[in-house]
């Protein structure tokens, strides 16, 4: 009875330890925009600059969420373009919208001019030192690579892998892009976490590979009835230090 029970009690050891094992994280990947940089006023701004030139008087905030929404339509289409095209494109169905005579091919400059000069937030650098003495840190973000590689340098981000979606030819939140940077890193999704500020590019996207995710909400939001829970939700990226990612 004695060795029974000792055989099971090493049976239930060793299926813990393999549970653990398999949910073991090594790696974390980080979304770039909005999560380490700072996107700050600069589309705002290009917009205001586009409407100028065009000598519109329009409130430049619908015309800038018009947009936006075109963007990220482009980018969830199933269809790979560079970003900036699809800028220029969405661009260009904005000026149809609201029935603005305008130059795409020229004026999209002016968000194109933004790109690679952008600052990160001011708490990441030591935070992001922190995790690398812990866990592989790798970047993947919807950008063009040349941009994306610019904010990163820029800003002293001396990250592993850098994956955009020019890079790896797909957008988030496709379960390709995340299924490619698994394959580069060699992981499992069990040992990734994705580190993000968008609920469904950075949350729902991972997860439909089983990837678990971190949401950082600087903004507050309430999170949407279709998105899975993350494995934690914080209010700005200091608190990642305070999020147990260890199992």
């Amino acid at each position: 009875m004695v060795e029974h029970s000792g055989l099971l009690g090493f049976a239930v050891r060793l299926i813990i330890i393999m549970r653990r094992g398999l949910l073991l994280i090594t790696t974390i990947v980080f979304d770039c925009y909005g999560t380490l940089i700072d996107t700050g006023k600069g589309s705002m701004t290009a917009v205001e600059q586009i409407l100028g030139s065009r000598q519109s008087d329009m409130d430049p905030k619908p015309f800038y969420e018009t947009w936006k929404r075109n963007h990220h339509e482009l980018c969830r289409s199933g269809i790979f373009q560079a970003e900036s095209d699809i800028f220029r494109i969405g661009l260009a169905q904005t000026y149809e919208a609201f029935n603005i005579q305008g130059d795409p091919e020229l004026d999209v400059r002016y968000m194109l001019n933004t790109l690679g000069k952008r600052a990160v937030f001011p708490e990441v650098p030591a935070v992001l030192a922190e995790l690398s003495t812990r866990f592989r840190l790798a970047v993947g973000s919807n950008s063009d690579h040349e941009p994306l590689l610019a904010d990163l340098s820029r800003n002293g981000l001396d990250i592993g892998p850098i994956f955009s979606s020019e890079s790896l030819r797909v957008y988030k939140p496709s379960v390709e892009f995340f299924a490619k940077i698994l394959e580069s890193l060699d992981c499992r999704p069990s040992e990734v976490v994705y580190v993000g500020d968008a609920q469904i590019e950075d949350v729902k996207g991972p997860s439909a590979l089983g990837i678990r995710s971190v949401w950082i909400n600087r903004k507050n939001d309430k999170r949407l009835h279709s998105i899975p829970e993350p494995l934690s939700e914080c209010s700005d990226f200091k608190e990642l230090l305070r999020t147990s990612l260890d199992f």
